[in-house]
């Protein structure tokens, strides 16, 4: 996360994982990312928009979160 003007920054970001039982089967997924993050005293508030690389999917996804991270 880059501070541009204390509690607000943004962030850039790749993603790259999956969830599956057979290795040999599924492949790994990756997407990229940009987001805003705003500093409170119960933790940041995170805001972001994020497309997958490797589908022919055109979705776009929004993720937010807001607390502490564990």
């Amino acid at each position: 996360v880059k501070t541009i003007k204390k509690p607000f920054g943004v962030l850039a970001f790749v993603d790259a994982g999956n969830a599956f039982r057979n290795f040999t089967v599924d492949e790994i997924e990756v997407g990229t990312g940009v987001g805003v993050e705003w500093q409170t005293r119960f933790g940041p508030v995170k805001c972001a928009i994020a497309k997958p690389l490797n589908k022919d999917s055109e979705a776009w996804r929004i993720h937010a979160s807001f607390g502490p991270e564990i």
